[in-house]
């Protein structure tokens, strides 16, 4: 709800007027809409974006395709209690919050600063998401499949044939954040690799190992 509160307050078009701005708000409205119920969000999770808007059958039962009723304003006032961006600073202007009291009596402003909260999974270079992939020596010679997570929760599969090394990097384009000005194009997602080495090598492996590179 917090995050919810931010991006809608950041994008609401009263403030921000751009075309951009507003296709951003729609789509901060619908993933309110979804998120905020347990049905539908346990839906997503599972079933992802598809899933949610095509209906999903059960054993017993069929679970309604899900439609947003396309006004993000409606949403924005069911929450906020008005259509109005600028009702939070109207409240702060007529009922100012006290400031900190000191133990010596004297009052003084409290700054806060904020950071962005660590992902589990990614970090950001600008609109760029960075990914680490744990990676055997096997993989590294002869290829892997990368399995990604998105942001968005959908679920990506990323092939990769080159020989790895620890300098290797792949990027998939248009897997990283979405750039605003350039909505809805994305940022590239960078996969940098972690190679494992075996703690011990048997002397046949050895062997094939040699024979192998020196045809190479």
């Amino acid at each position: 709800m917090g995050l919810y509160r931010n991006l809608a307050l950041e994008f609401n078009p009263e403030i921000l007027k751009s075309d951009n701005a507003k296709q951003v708000f729609a789509l901060i409205g619908e993933a309110y809409d979804v998120l905020s119920d347990p049905l539908r969000r346990a839906v997503f999770d599972q079933y992802g974006e598809e899933g949610l808007k095509r209906g999903v059958p059960t054993s017993n039962d069929y679970i309604p395709a899900y439609h947003y009723h396309g006004d993000p304003m409606v949403t924005y006032k069911e929450f906020f209690g008005t259509a109005s961006p600028y009702a939070d600073l109207l409240d702060v202007l007529q009922n100012p919050p006290l400031l900190y009291k000191m133990s010596d009596g004297n009052t003084s402003d409290v700054i806060f600063i904020t950071e962005d909260r660590p992902h589990e999974t990614f970090s950001r270079e600008g609109d760029d998401l960075i990914m680490m992939a744990n990676i055997i020596l096997e993989e590294a010679l002869l290829g892997t499949m990368i399995t990604v997570k998105t942001i968005d929760h959908r679920t990506i599969r990323v092939p990769i044939t080159d020989v790895i090394s620890p300098i290797y990097e792949k990027l998939v384009e248009n897997e990283g954040m979405p750039i605003l000005e350039r909505y809805p194009e994305k940022g590239n997602l960078i996969i940098k690799f972690s190679i494992e080495f075996p703690n011990y090598l048997p002397k046949n492996s050895k062997e094939l190992m040699k024979k192998r590179f020196s045809h190479g």
